[in-house]
């Protein structure tokens, strides 16, 4: 019998007293390895081993420790524990920094770079990046005030982003309404609300401003002024982050003019696959011109359906059915598509949370030959955060490798107070693979114990529920498969240098393999294979459904073929409309940091921008100023490393479309197919150049054209 190989110890937990203590000794040992360079390394016998290695290990060595740091500002139920992290990543800037501001340093790196050793392809990566992360500071152009001076506009830029970023995770305003108001919402959905304590206000319910609570009322409230209610108040949140955005904008441009650049977007993109501003406004145009025709038909659509209720509904009167407003959309797309007999509570009831999470690693099992086992909470519990964290041991399965360890997915699903309100991955332990050792065995430190990746699937459903069970709606049922497609990403990626690991390198390139995996969600016999219905994972929810359902049986345990047909069918309905939003949204994060305004010398209007370029490309009317609000203070990817970046998922979504057209459409399971792309796109994480990894795998130059061939017209 095959015998696995024994997990190493999980990554730390560090306390929130640990915290600032652990950043700073940390740090501290990365200063020292630096200043031991500078101060041993002679110009005349500077080399990669003696220069830049030292940089490389520290780097791999520390990692770890300040990983699990960094990811508590998001998930930690402590005050002290996020204010601690939001501190410690503001010392970790703060030393990135000073790496990048000493001369003596560049001088010894610049010398490396200039004597061209014959180097393995990621070592001469990390050189190139090295010297460019230098260059892009002002070395060889600017003098050494100037070069501060930048970098303390930079340091200043960065915690102007943190206190940004801070006010979307705190931010828990919202509205009462009262039951009446919110005639249509189904009970199912009424059960997350908070109830009014007092008993004469038992009627009222608190919808907060979050886009998961809010949507709820935009989708199901039958009154326009509910809707209009919740759409306004979640608009208007967030007034004091309109100015910092604005301000971030125009120093951002100041500070890319300092290195000689047009505007911040030409300095981000240098170092995307896009390479350019204008990269991305051609593919802008390539993707409008397309889609504005179908999206166009899309919206008819939906005006028409709005015409249709406000018709058979005579009690909303006061509506203009002329008029598509931005708090009618998701109403009316809800109605359209139920006309298609797609329903997304029935389609819920068969994607329990975790049976569902447990089908999707049964994909990853079969396609990447992995296995999944769940750690007891006896052995994780004092390396997690919080009760409802749940640790994944993850093996190899393979022939050659069968038994190796291959590292954690730790799962933290469930919205809570204080918790980041969104889905992601969340990095913890990125892991280097030296060169000439086997593959799979991580790396040591100097203690001798093993290093392993490990890596986070953090969201924020709902677990209160009128059933008791917390339930996915489609969509959420494709965002977890979206980001458990970074968390596979992560623990497959085999670098020899942390800094390439899994989906550190470019968005524009990291965004593809989880974009791709979506498609996985609108296939039906894959869905079919995750579906099970909540009743049937827990005697208990099986009992209650009884007792609400006298004398009926209990709905299947798969998904029936005909509200599957229905929802693989819809895959098509306002899916131009879709991407023109995720246009609006790309076109206004350009717009922020093209540079255009500032160069007129005029103050830009983020508010005036962000409405004018939804009304364009939504095709809906922009509010009037009382109740337009500005939304843009909560888009979170402005600040987020997503600056002139947004673009990256449409770009990604180009190569994604490629990939799964070409290798995965008339095979989804096709294990050939999987085993190349993970060691073709996976396991390089950005190691090499990210373009020729995808032309190489692909046997041609990435084209719109395959996702564009997808879009069909409306059902």
């Amino acid at each position: 019998m095959l015998t696995r190989e024994p997990p190493p110890r999980l990554p730390r937990l560090i306390s929130a007293q640990e915290i600032i203590p652990t950043t700073k000794r940390l740090l501290a040992n990365i200063q020292n390895v630096r200043s031991t360079i500078a101060q041993t390394v002679e110009l005349s016998s500077a080399c990669f081993q003696n220069a830049i290695r030292p940089l490389i290990d520290i780097e791999n060595s520390t990692q770890c420790e300040l990983g699990m740091i960094a990811m508590l500002r998001y998930a930690s139920p402590e005050d002290e524990a996020r204010s601690a992290s939001v501190l410690a990543c503001q010392l970790m800037r703060e030393s990135s920094a000073e790496l990048v501001a000493r001369g003596d340093l560049y001088r010894t790196f610049k010398k490396v770079h200039d004597r061209q050793e014959a180097l393995d392809h990621e070592s001469t990566k990390y050189l190139n990046q090295l010297i460019k992360d230098y260059t892009r500071c002002g070395h060889g152009l600017l003098d050494n005030d100037q070069i501060q001076l930048y970098l303390d506009k930079r340091n200043a830029i960065d915690n102007m982003r943190s206190k940004f970023n801070k006010s979307i995770r705190d931010e828990e305003s919202g509205l009462w309404f009262c039951l009446e108001e919110l005639d249509g919402v189904p009970q199912h959905e009424l059960a997350r609300f908070a109830k009014q304590v007092e008993p004469q206000e038992a009627r009222l319910r608190l919808v907060r401003n979050r886009k998961a609570d809010s949507q709820v009322v935009l989708e199901y409230a039958r009154n326009p002024a509910t809707r209009k209610k919740m759409y306004v108040s979640s608009a208007c949140k967030l007034p004091e982050n309109v100015e910092l955005l604005e301000e971030i904008a125009k120093r951002r441009h100041e500070n890319a003019c300092r290195l000689g650049y047009a505007s911040h977007a030409a300095f981000r993109l240098e170092t995307k696959v896009a390479k350019t501003p204008e990269f991305v406004e051609e593919l802008f145009e390539k993707l409008e011109q397309a889609l504005f025709p179908q999206a166009y038909q899309e919206q008819q659509v939906i005006w028409e359906r709005k015409k249709s209720y406000l018709h058979d509904n005579n009690d909303l009167t006061d509506e203009d059915e002329d008029t598509l407003n931005p708090w009618d959309t998701a109403f009316y797309n809800r109605l359209a598509k139920e006309d298609m007999r797609v329903h997304q509570e029935k389609v819920s009831e068969y994607f329990p949370l975790r049976h569902t999470v447990l089908a999707m690693l049964e994909v990853f099992s079969s396609c990447l030959q992995l296995r999944f086992e769940p750690l007891s909470q006896d052995y994780v519990h004092s390396s997690i955060w919080h009760e409802d964290v749940e640790v994944w041991g993850v093996w190899d399965e393979r022939e050659a490798s069968i038994g190796e360890f291959v590292g954690y997915l730790y799962t933290d699903l469930l919205s809570r107070p204080n918790k980041h309100q969104g889905n992601q991955n969340v990095n913890i332990q990125r892991v280097s693979f030296p060169r000439g050792r086997i593959p799979n065995v991580g790396y040591l430190k100097e203690d001798g114990t093993r290093v392993k990746p490990a890596t986070v699937l953090m969201c924020s459903f709902q677990a209160q529920t009128a059933t008791g069970c917390p339930l996915l709606k489609h969509d959420n049922l494709i965002s977890l498969f979206h980001e458990l497609g970074h968390g596979i990403h992560d623990l497959l990626s085999r670098t020899s240098y942390v800094r390439f690991h899994g989906w550190s390198g470019p968005a524009d390139f990291a965004e593809a393999p989880s974009i791709m995996l979506e498609n996985w969600c609108w296939i039906g016999d894959e869905l079919k294979r995750m579906s099970c219905h909540y009743t049937r994972v827990d005697p208990q929810h099986a009992q209650q459904w009884k007792e609400d359902h006298q004398g009926e049986h209990l709905p299947p345990k798969e998904i029936p073929d005909e509200l599957l047909h229905n929802l693989t069918r819809s895959r098509d309905f306002n899916r131009a409309s879709w991407y023109m939003r995720q246009l609006a949204f790309a076109r206004f994060d350009m717009a922020l940091h093209n540079g255009a305004s500032y160069r007129d010398g005029q103050a830009f209007d983020s508010t005036a921008t962000y409405h004018d370029l939804m009304e364009r490309y939504l095709l809906v009317k922009t509010p009037d100023p009382s109740s337009r609000g500005h939304p843009q203070a909560d888009f979170g990817h402005l600040c987020a490393g997503y600056d002139a970046g947004y673009y990256s998922y449409l770009c990604a979504g180009v190569f994604a479309a490629d990939i799964f057209q070409t290798n995965f459409a008339t095979a989804p399971r096709d294990r050939l197919a999987w085993d190349r792309y993970r060691r073709e796109i996976l396991e390089p994480g950005s190691s090499r150049d990210e373009l020729e990894m995808l032309e190489s795998f692909l046997g041609h130059r990435p084209n719109p054209r395959r996702l564009l061939g997808g879009l069909r017209s409306t059902p």
